[in-house]
């Protein structure tokens, strides 16, 4: 499925299992399915005029709802906004504040004159903030993003992504539950509340510095406390009251899963001692448990202190366990697509067949490009033969046209296998484009253009 097709699909409101697929795995797919929900909600922010019996809103009415908009604190409307709302609620039948447009609306070409007035533009004063797909509960999620583009200072941060919400387990309640005083008894909340740790990308402005986040390339966590308000939708109670989990956090809560499921009552992490890390995807190390066993139950564990080593994986910028032994784990015993790129690449030599550029992105996006592979200069363990055609996935910009690549072109490059877990549990392979080079007029070039040496020869 094309880039092409599923962008103009989403635009025309058509969601498919296909489609919806396709967005878990492309990035500059899922750019367009933000930007499009962006617009929704924006729109959703504007008051529309009611029409007459013609359908053809008055010049009087117009200019009301102009003058009632520009007091909005988001978006000014302007002649560019209200084409926009009868272009959207005409192309995709997108209902705003549940009404549905009308077909005669639909259908009509209006005559009218639309006041003119400033440019349709996006308000500077909160940071972008985005959620990922599969991140967890909707609504739960829809209160943090609220609470970060309302509360995060836009001078100090650019935008915000939100990989994942993970609840903490409830505490299990106690079989006997004191005696209440009956004078003036404390009143019990009827307002459900969840805790739980939040994974976040953020990027702050150049130059600048936040108090409440690190200026890191990685991903950072914070604990968030939500409450369900009286309407039954969720608001944040509090942001970032403690430090935030670290990866002994992310251990409990494997542990908190199931345990019964290994014959323990109870199993709380003491201690995590990690080995020096050599990949940035996997660690290993050494965990202390202190558990309690259920009664008369068989168990691999003892009552009391455990040790046990544990093999971590990081997904998306979030650990998780994989493996959980009495012997030591190494790097080794992770599936290949967490090892560092460099050290499980397959280097190939061979000639395009295909290209995907999308344009909707920029006109130098690589999407991907389809080899057919005449080496593989790979010296350890080599998946691909001469012959295999591999599909190799870019989702980045080149930085000249002339580096664009062309059928015919015969290339170097190096790709690895995606993790099922980003890919949708298909196998796909992706490149870096600093392990890109193509040969055109007998010279290699890199992905900037560059003249450079044979990359076969190194």
């Amino acid at each position: 499925m094309k880039c092409a097709d599923v962008q103009n699909s989403l635009w025309s409101g058509k969601r498919s299992p296909d489609i919806q697929e396709h967005i878990h795995t492309c990035f500059a797919c899922q750019k367009e399915s933000y930007e499009i929900q962006q617009i929704i909600g924006s729109l959703r922010s504007i008051e529309i005029p009611k029409p007459t019996r013609s359908l053809i809103p008055s010049p009087t009415m117009i200019k009301e709802t102009v003058a009632a908009n520009r007091k909005k604190p988001v978006f000014k409307l302007t002649k560019v906004a209200a084409a926009a709302t009868v272009l959207l609620a005409t192309a995709t039948g997108v209902s705003l504040y549940g009404i549905q447009a009308a077909d005669g609306l639909r259908n009509h070409q209006s005559t009218q004159e639309i006041p003119q007035s400033d440019v349709l533009t996006e308000n500077t004063d909160k940071p972008k903030v985005e959620v990922r797909d599969g991140a967890g509960n909707r609504e739960m999620l829809a209160a943090i993003q609220n609470y970060l583009a309302e509360n995060t200072n836009p001078k100090e941060v650019k935008q915000i992504k939100i990989h994942e919400f993970v609840p903490k387990p409830k505490p299990e309640e106690p079989k006997s539950k004191p005696v209440q005083d009956p004078v003036d008894p404390e009143p019990k909340s009827e307002e459900p509340m969840v805790t739980g740790y939040v994974a976040l990308e953020v990027e702050l402005q150049p130059k600048s510095t936040s108090e409440k986040f690190t200026d890191s390339d990685g991903i950072q966590t914070k604990d968030v406390v939500l409450t369900k308000q009286s309407d039954q939708t969720w608001a944040v109670a509090a942001f970032d009251t403690e430090k935030g989990p670290n990866v002994r956090d992310r251990i409990q809560l494997y542990f908190d899963k199931d345990p019964k499921a290994s014959g323990a009552k109870l199993v709380k992490v003491t201690d995590f001692q990690a080995d020096p890390q050599t990949d940035q995807n996997i660690m290993t190390g050494k965990a202390t448990l202190e558990v309690e066993l259920e009664p008369n139950a068989k168990s691999s564990y003892q009552q009391g202190s455990n040790t046990r080593f544990l093999l971590l994986t990081r997904t998306q910028g979030v650990w998780d366990v994989m493996k959980v032994g009495t012997e030591p784990f190494t790097v080794d015993d992770a599936p290949p697509y967490y090892r560092d790129f460099e050290k499980v690449a397959q280097k190939l030599q061979g000639s395009i067949v295909d290209v995907q550029i999308n344009t909707a992105v920029g006109p130098n996006f690589l999407d991907s490009i389809t080899i057919k592979v005449e080496k593989n200069l790979t010296k350890t363990n080599p998946t691909f033969k001469p012959g295999d055609t591999v599909k190799i996935v870019y989702g980045d910009t080149l930085t000249q046209s002339l580096t664009i690549p062309q059928k015919g072109d015969r290339v170097v490059v190096h790709t690895a296998q995606t993790n099922p877990a980003i890919s949708a549990g298909q196998e796909m392979w992706y490149g870096k484009l600093n392990y890109y080079f193509h040969q055109r007029d007998g010279k290699y070039y890199d992905y900037s253009g560059e003249v450079t040496v044979d990359p076969a020869k190194e």
